[in-house]
């Protein structure tokens, strides 16, 4: 008997000191915890946690109820969201409310509600979780996500984003659209191959596993004219996957003035017959030329004589036009020939 009641008392003791662990754990923990009961919804036990975050004393709040916390709710309505734990449909209910304080400011939480019995009845327990400090993260989370896509819309470059395995467009901006001469969901879900179809079936950058690919490529429109783009291609590593971020900008109208310009370097801009510049250019070209294969080459020069005296006695703009008609007559020829 006396070893049965000593084993009897280290169990109890255990059980104790269980209870009181048990109890320490709620009472100091920093999540609000409120014990009330479910018919009066009168407060019967709150922790530290519950005292500061409200700035109420404890002896305050065991005189109130939950419904003096929430002010989104009244009785009934508290009473129907407790239902489906009072008839066991649920056994835990979870949803975001409003807590007000005792100085009247409120502030974002979320609710889980439980329902335990206890003797002939039962207690229900809330577990207050303060969403303000989420809140103030998801905020400026959603004004950088709103900065990201004005950036986006406004950017003078047209942009991509892409899956790297099945190569969809799954995000176009404004610019992009523009370009190409359709509406960004006539574009986004299709292949970026369909518009850059020098690259089709090949990606550039996965097939080199490069970190970043440039490269000039034609773009082709909706309506199926093709336009020389810019193209640049990085990898950009975010939290759903590895993305393509591909930027382009329009490059025929800079071509075309590249490519006048040196016609200009290279023409008389009178005759447009080439110019000493291109010759010796071409001479260079063509010595290089026979050197390596050891064909013949011959070189054939003429001049007009006397042409001064067209300028002296008709002048300069005569001179000019007998200069443009001999030139242009000697480009006929050369096709000719």
């Amino acid at each position: 008997m006396l070893v049965s009641t000593v084993e009897m008392a280290l169990k109890l003791h255990e059980a104790l000191s269980l209870a009181q662990m048990y109890r320490r754990i709620v009472e100091d923990s920093l999540t609000e915890v409120y014990i009330f009961h479910p018919d009066t919804l009168k407060f019967l036990a709150v922790n530290r946690g519950a005292n500061e975050n409200l700035g109420y004393a404890e002896e305050e709040l065991l005189d109130m109820n939950i419904l003096q916390l929430m002010p989104e709710f009244d009785r009934e309505s508290f009473r129907a969201l407790l239902t489906p734990l009072q008839q066991g449909q649920k056994e835990k209910i979870i949803f975001d409310a409003k807590h007000r304080r005792k100085d009247g400011s409120l502030y974002p939480v979320e609710t889980h509600l439980q329902l335990f019995g206890h003797g002939k009845g039962s207690i229900c327990v809330a577990f207050i979780l303060d969403l303000t400090e989420r809140k103030k993260m998801e905020e400026k989370l959603r004004e950088q996500g709103e900065f990201l896509r004005s950036l986006l819309a406004a950017l003078p470059v047209g942009i991509f984003i892409i899956d790297p395995v099945s190569h969809r467009i799954e995000k176009v901006n404004l610019e992009a659209a523009a370009m190409i001469g359709a509406a960004p969901e006539e574009i986004e879900g299709r292949s970026c191959w369909e518009f850059f179809i020098q690259s089709a079936g090949s990606c550039p950058i996965t097939a080199s596993n490069e970190e970043v690919d440039r490269s000039e490529r034609l773009l082709r429109r909706k309506d199926g004219l093709e336009i020389l783009v810019l193209k640049t291609v990085k990898r950009v590593r975010t939290d759903s996957g590895e993305k393509l971020v591909e930027t382009f900008i329009d490059i025929s109208e800079r071509k075309h003035l590249e490519e006048e310009l040196y016609r200009l370097s290279i023409t008389d801009p009178l005759t447009g017959a080439y110019n000493r510049r291109y010759f010796l250019e071409m001479l260079e070209r063509e010595v290089e030329r026979i050197r390596r294969t050891g064909n013949p080459f011959s070189l054939i020069m003429f001049d007009l004589d006397h042409f001064k005296s067209i300028n002296d006695h008709f002048g300069h703009a005569a001179g000019d036009r007998v200069d443009s008609g001999g030139r242009a007559g000697i480009i006929e020829s050369r096709a000719g020939v």
